[in-house]
C-alpha cells in the first residue's frame, strides 16, 4: 500500500486523501470469483450489481469498491496493475463464499455453490411395471377405477329400490281408491257440498 496524497481533516489532523493498493492477479481474480455469484436475498439481485456496479472482472470491481463516494470509501482508493520496485503485491489466497472457514462462509440463499443437493435418484431396470405403468400408476388406477365401480353400483341400486317403492307404493294407492266402502254417488255428494 502506498499513500499518494493526504489533507487536513476537520480536526486539524493529517488524513489520507488517496492511496495505492497492490493486489496480485491471483488474490483479485480469486477476490471477484467469490464475489459474482453472490446473491443479496433483500434485494433478489447479485452482490456485484450492488458492490461492484456491475463489473465483468476484477480489474474493474476493484476501481468501483475504490472510488470515493459518500456510501463507498471514504477516499480514493486506486488499484494499479503493477507493482513498483521494492514493493510486494497483496497475495492472500481469496476466501470463496463456499469456503469451509465459517467466518467467510456465505449462506445457501446467497450462494448457489453452498447448497446442498440431492443425491441422484437411480434408474434401474429392476424398478416395480405391470405392463407399460410403473406399479404405482396401476396402484393408482386400479384404485380408482374400484372407487368409480362402487359408486355406480351404489348408485344403481339405490335408483332400483327407490323404483320398486314408488311401484310398490303406487299400487297401494290405486288399491285403496277401488277397494273404497263409500259408494261413488256418496262422494259425489260430498264434493258437491
Amino acid at each position: 500500500m502506498n499513500v499518494t496524497s493526504t489533507q487536513i481533516s476537520s480536526t486539524g489532523k493529517t488524513a489520507v486523501q488517496s492511496l495505492d493498493f497492490f493486489v496480485s492477479e491471483h488474490h483479485g481474480q480469486g477476490f471477484f470469483d467469490s464475489c459474482k455469484d453472490v446473491k443479496v436475498g433483500a434485494t433478489n439481485g447479485y452482490a456485484m450489481d450492488l458492490i461492484g456496479e456491475g463489473a465483468k472482472n476484477y480489474p474493474a470491481f476493484l476501481k468501483s469498491m475504490g472510488q470515493e463516494k459518500p456510501l463507498g470509501s471514504p477516499f480514493q482508493i486506486n488499484f494499479p496493475s503493477s507493482t513498483p520496485p521494492g514493493m510486494i503485491a497483496f497475495n492472500k489466497p481469496p476466501r470463496h463464499c463456499a469456503d469451509s472457514d465459517l467466518s467467510s462462509r456465505c449462506a445457501c440463499v446467497d450462494c448457489p455453490q453452498i447448497c446442498p443437493t440431492l443425491p441422484d435418484v437411480p434408474t434401474s431396470s429392476n424398478s416395480c411395471r405391470v405392463g407399460a405403468f410403473s406399479c404405482l400408476s396401476f396402484i393408482l388406477i386400479l384404485a380408482y377405477s374400484l372407487c368409480l365401480i362402487a359408486f355406480m353400483t351404489g348408485f344403481s341400486l339405490q335408483a332400483t329400490i327407490r323404483r320398486r317403492q314408488e311401484r310398490k307404493y303406487g299400487r297401494l294407492t290405486l288399491a285403496t281408491e277401488t277397494n273404497s266402502e263409500t259408494p261413488l254417488s256418496s262422494r259425489s255428494t260430498v264434493l258437491a257440498i
